[in-house]
């Protein structure tokens, strides 16, 4: 009997253990997920009680602000540019979730990121109204207007950067898509619009600009001829015959229109963007070097960003073929890349081979306007 005992006295002992140690772990190590878990409608809550910060251009214009709802998720946001910046900003939906700057910097947003004022410390301790920080950005939106004129009958992307700096000026995606109608109001339809922008053939809702991947065409050629320069392979004034068509093991690359430039020389064939000069030119290489400063450009590696960003491809030398060597030196066969890569590459040539970190947020200031944290170029 008292063998049982002892034995129904270990069972429960371990039992209050395992019971304790879990309440432990869930209190010091598995709050946080729990906290930031989606369907915790606490969390929720609590954060659309915080009236986020603003996110304001170069030039001052505001792209997101708050409304008092006075429900029960309080306050909600408003862009008043609309589809204008809406890859760039996001949305923020307590339904649908967040995108863009808003989820990037979501923390800072709400005076929960990394560095904190002594007032923002004040109000949580005494449960003061809480107010979020604001976003400066790079970008002018009178740039990102003109940018998006000229592209607006077409479906693709355009970015602008500084190349001394790294700073963004203009990032335009079209189509793009109104930002204002996924975000729950009183009395407003979200499912129906949302519905329809995931239906949209044309798929709005993604950034080209960082997410699409395309054939980078002739402006890669300025990284074949950058590597050929660096290399000594050619030098400027290196002569080239171009009679319209270069055949490579049986493979036929010719010149737009089928154009023939004839006796053509390394800096002339730049200027008019000669395919058979430039798939001779990276033949000449070889493709190890071709990737070696494709991948220097940027390509087959991650880029730091405000914003998720695509990785960029090239073939990787192992695997290419004479042909693929040909084509890949021209911008076209497996080469992939984002509007961002391709704009990197534009800001290295003009930065005499030096390539700036792109970014976005300029500045974060607390709701006072106090500048709390700048960014550096790198």
């Amino acid at each position: 009997m008292n063998r049982q005992i002892k034995i129904l006295m270990v069972v429960f002992t371990l039992c209050l253990l395992a019971v304790f140690f879990n309440l432990t772990y869930i209190q010091i190590f598995g709050a946080e997920k729990i906290e930031k878990n989606p369907a915790n409608k606490r969390r929720l809550v609590e954060e659309y009680a915080i009236e986020r910060g603003q996110i304001i251009t170069a030039d001052s214009q505001s792209l997101a602000e708050n409304v008092d709802t006075e429900t029960e998720f309080r306050y909600q946001r408003t862009y008043p540019m609309g589809a204008l910046f809406a890859n760039i900003v996001g949305y923020d939906s307590w339904k649908y979730g967040r995108t863009g700057l808003e989820n990037t910097y979501n923390e800072e947003l709400l005076g929960k990121g990394k560095k904190i004022t002594w007032r923002e410390l004040a109000n949580q301790l005494f449960g003061a109204t809480n107010k979020g920080n604001s976003l400066v950005l790079t970008v002018d939106s009178r740039l990102q207007r003109t940018t998006h004129e000229a592209i607006r009958e077409k479906v693709g992307a355009a970015v602008a950067i500084d190349p001394h700096t790294g700073a963004v000026l203009a990032m335009v995606t079209n189509p793009s898509f109104d930002p204002n109608v996924v975000v729950p109001m009183k009395d407003r339809d979200t499912e129906t619009p949302w519905n329809f922008l995931n239906a949209d053939p044309y798929h709005p809702l993604i950034d080209r600009c960082v997410s699409g991947l395309y054939p980078p065409g002739s402006s890669f050629k300025v990284i074949t001829c950058a590597g050929a320069l660096e290399e000594g392979v050619v030098n400027p004034n290196s002569l080239f015959d171009c009679t319209g068509r270069l055949e490579v093991q049986g493979n036929i690359i010719r010149d737009f229109g089928r154009k023939s430039h004839g006796s053509i020389d390394l800096r002339e064939a730049l200027v008019v963007s000669c395919n058979n000069t430039f798939a001779q030119v990276g033949l000449r290489m070889k493709a190890d070097k071709l990737v070696q400063y494709a991948q220097a450009f940027g390509f087959n590696q991650s880029i730091p960003f405000d914003l998720p960003v695509v990785d960029s491809h090239i073939m990787a030398a192992d695997k290419m073929t004479p042909v693929d060597l040909a084509w890949s030196s021209i911008g076209q066969g497996q080469d992939l890349a984002t509007p961002l890569e391709m704009a990197l590459v534009a800001s290295g040539i003009a930065n005499k081979g030096k390539i700036m970190r792109p970014y976005l947020v300029k500045e974060i200031q607390d709701y006072n306007g106090k500048i709390i944290n700048q960014t550096e170029t790198k």
